[in-house]
Order: C-alpha cells, then sequence, then structure tokens
C-alpha cells in the first residue's frame, strides 16, 4: 500500500510538469497563429480555463461554488478576488474563463511570467505614475472590447488571517463597466480544515521560493475550495467606492465561515 502511495507521489510531480508543458505549447501555438490581438486573448482565456479544469481534476480539486446567480454572462465584467496563491488562479479560471492582471514584477521569475504570459495576463506597474495610467487605459481597452478582466486588488498574497486592504487605483478602469466581487477560501487539504498546521502546503506568501511551494504540491492528496460571487456594481461609480465596496464584501464572506 505504500509502496503504490510513494509510486503516485513520485510520478505525480512529472506529470504536472507535462501538463504544463501542453498547456504551454498550445498556448504558443496560439499566440503565434492568431495576429488578431482580441482573438489572440480569447484563444488564451478557453484554453487556460479549458486546461485548468483538467489541472483540478487530475490534482483532486474540489471547487464548490456559491453566488452563481451574481455570475453575469460572459463579456467586458471587470473581477476583484482576494489573493492566498497562485492556486487561486486556476481555481478561478476553471470556473469563471477570464484573463488576469498581475505586476510586472512577476517578470524577473522566468518560469512564472511564462505562464502569465501564455495565459494573457496584463502586466501592471504601480509605482510608475505614467506607466500606471497607461496600464488603466490598457486595462479598459480590453474591457471595452469584451473581454473579462480579473484583478487581485490586494497587489500580493496574504497569509490568510484576513483579507488585505485593496490597492484603488487599477479600479479607474472599471467605472464604466460591471465590477464583480468574488471570495476565495480553502476549506480543506487532504481531508483536513485548513488551519496554522496546514496552510503552508496551500498559500503561498512570505519569503517562500516558488519553486519549493510548487514541489511540495506532490504531498496534496485532495483539496476542498469555495468560490463565492458576491452581488455586482453595474458600473458608474467612482474607483474609491467601487474598491471600498469590494473589500467590504470580500472580508464579511471570507470571515463569515
Amino acid at each position: 500500500m505504500n509502496l503504490n502511495k510513494n509510486m503516485k507521489t513520485n510520478f505525480k510531480l512529472p506529470r504536472i510538469y507535462l501538463y504544463l508543458f501542453v498547456y504551454l505549447s498550445i498556448s504558443l501555438w496560439g499566440f503565434v497563429w492568431y495576429r488578431n490581438l482580441k482573438k489572440r486573448r480569447l484563444f488564451f482565456i478557453k484554453t487556460t480555463s479549458k486546461w485548468a479544469r483538467f489541472a483540478l481534476k487530475f490534482m483532486n480539486f474540489e471547487v464548490e461554488v456559491v453566488g452563481q446567480e451574481n455570475v453575469p454572462e460572459f463579456g467586458g465584467n471587470f473581477f476583484v478576488c482576494n489573493h492566498l496563491s497562485y492556486l487561486d488562479i486556476p481555481i478561478i479560471a476553471s470556473v469563471v474563463p477570464t484573463l488576469f492582471i498581475t505586476s510586472v514584477d512577476l517578470k524577473i521569475h522566468l518560469f512564472q511570467a511564462l505562464i502569465a504570459t501564455m495565459g494573457g495576463s496584463l502586466f501592471i506597474e504601480r509605482r510608475n505614475k505614467t506607466r500606471l495610467l497607461a496600464d488603466i487605459q490598457a486595462t479598459k481597452n480590453v474591457l471595452d472590447s469584451g473581454l473579462p478582466i480579473l484583478l487581485f486588488p490586494e497587489g500580493t498574497t496574504s497569509d490568510g488571517v484576513t483579507v488585505k486592504n485593496f490597492k484603488a487605483s487599477m479600479f479607474e478602469s472599471a467605472v464604466d463597466t460591471r465590477v464583480v466581487p468574488i471570495c476565495i477560501k480553502y476549506l480543506q487539504v487532504n481531508g483536513q480544515s485548513v488551519d496554522d498546521t496546514n496552510k503552508q502546503s496551500l498559500y503561498y506568501y512570505g519569503k517562500v521560493r516558488f519553486i519549493n511551494h510548487f514541489k511540495g504540491l506532490v504531498n496534496i492528496n485532495n483539496v476542498k475550495a469555495r468560490i463565492s460571487f458576491l452581488p455586482a456594481i453595474d458600473g458608474h461609480i467612482n474607483r474609491k467606492t467601487s474598491c471600498s465596496y469590494c473589500r467590504e464584501k470580500i472580508l464579511h464572506e471570507y470571515l463569515a465561515n
């Protein structure tokens, strides 16, 4: 019994790398094939969503969806979510196909940057005002083209104790579109409730190296997570009000149960 378990564990990481290689290869084909930027991004959205569902099934991740009635039809929606781990991305993408916003800082990590690029992520720079204004306009253009985008407004991952303060700047790109708050919460890992003794296997924060955390996925047999779609704002609200509303709703949902 232990031998079979060890064999499965030993083969799990190579299979994860293989699945990532296939995903990146398909995405690279789309990057080369589609010259039209909107069609290319749409291809990335669909490919990432399909791959995410496949990957989560392989990893034995169960995703509970709450508030399905708040999920809008596919279009230029601006999703806002708390952030605990890079695992948030395939979990969210498996439920709602979308592009993601990430920081330009990710580009120094080649492997992660490659995955983000092939997923159609928009890289933003908050520290440079001129660049930030251009990024806000670029994000608005994508929304206006009818494509959805998701923002992690905490700007980084957290340790799961609470939801960090949101940065309001990127909400400016969505003042004329629907803003949908999403709360993600990890409920169980390996059959046990997520707490301070095991959350490090899921949450990616602090000074933990990505490669070390990624390799640790082989020790995860099953995960249960919940995504809650909260009531949306239908545009025409200033960025600070929208930001405050989203954090209040997400924080309340995160701490509720």
